[in-house]
């Protein structure tokens, strides 16, 4: 077997398989081809157009020589934290970079790989890729093996692209439990009539006792007022009544107003009679200390002037 043949042959049907230099890349022909392939899952999730740093070509350079020198293990410097949060449309589709480097006995003896991450994978989901490419491997012993190392590759990573499609499933399941519950609670409690009749006695008891509560507050306003009116009455007959009822009506100044018109008539003076002005004067004094007896009828009067007298 010309093994320089077969190995020219087989690159050729690479290039021709992978035209993009996206997806295929040369890295070195001497002494040996080295390539790099891009596996990419083959499921539905949404591609992200951020690049990782390992898109760069010195990063490339850095894995053909790794692989050159017989690196079969993971040969990325640059692994994410597995305690990060990875973005769920990364490991919808996650993306791996093969670099295999021809030994000078290939394909009687197996290349030289190595598996770079690119996105969408952590440790233990590399792990799994590099067994499967390793299976893979060992049963193309003799063929060309490349393309089946690609393959078992992609069916590593369509498999943890499925249990990211699970775990996003479950995600929007339970945010849609969520959004449900809220749902319910805004709504409440249907009400039936059942649930009226339940609902009203309590009900009617708050209102009336609320009611009750009212009533009582306003009564005690207006008794307040009407007891504050009742000292202010009080207050101002101490101020006004000097004189107690008997001493006015003994003192002369009570007269009957039954009396005063035949007592006005009888003593009026007959027209364009003169009057003494010292009769006026007494009469106009007498005048101002007149009370109206009408306004104490009914009235006991007090023994004010006997005490006075007993003095």
């Amino acid at each position: 077997m010309d093994f320089a043949e077969e190995q020219a042959s087989e690159l050729e049907v690479l290039e021709s398989i992978y035209p993009s230099s996206d997806e295929f890349k040369v890295l070195c022909h001497e002494p040996f081809a080295s390539f790099e392939v891009l596996v990419t899952a083959t499921g539905d999730g949404e591609e992200s157009e951020e690049s990782d740093d390992d898109d760069d070509a010195g990063d490339a350079g850095d894995a053909g020589a790794a692989a050159a020198a017989g690196d079969n293990g993971d040969g990325d410097d640059n692994d994410e934290d597995d305690t990060a949060e990875m973005p769920l449309a990364h490991r919808l589709r996650p993306q791996v970079f093969l670099v295999v480097t021809y030994v000078a006995e290939y394909p009687e003896v197996a290349p030289s790989w190595t598996l770079r991450r690119k996105r969408g994978l952590n440790a233990d989901g590399l792990a799994r890729v590099e067994e499967a490419v390793a299976e893979s491997v060992e049963d193309s012993i003799g063929d060309i093996m490349v393309f089946s190392m690609v393959q078992a590759a992609r069916d590593a990573l369509d498999e943890l692209a499925e249990d990211a499609e699970e775990e996003l499933a479950e995600i929007k399941a339970a945010e849609a439990a969520a959004f449900a519950a809220a749902e319910e609670a805004r709504k409440g409690t249907a009400v039936t009539r059942e649930l009226f009749a339940q609902w009203a006695p309590d009900f009617n008891d708050v209102i009336r006792a609320q009611r009750r509560e009212r009533a009582e507050a306003m009564f005690a306003k207006r008794s307040s007022s009407a007891s504050s009116a009742a000292k202010a009455r009080k207050a101002m007959q101490k101020r006004a009544g000097r004189l107690s009822g008997r001493a006015i009506f003994e003192s002369g100044l009570v007269r009957d107003d039954s009396e005063a018109p035949s007592e006005a008539g009888s003593s009026a003076p007959p027209s364009g009679a003169a009057t003494p002005a010292s009769n006026t004067a007494a009469d106009a004094a007498a005048d101002a200390n007149t009370v109206n007896a009408a306004l104490f009828a009914g009235l006991e009067l007090s023994s004010d002037s006997d005490s006075d007298s007993d003095e």
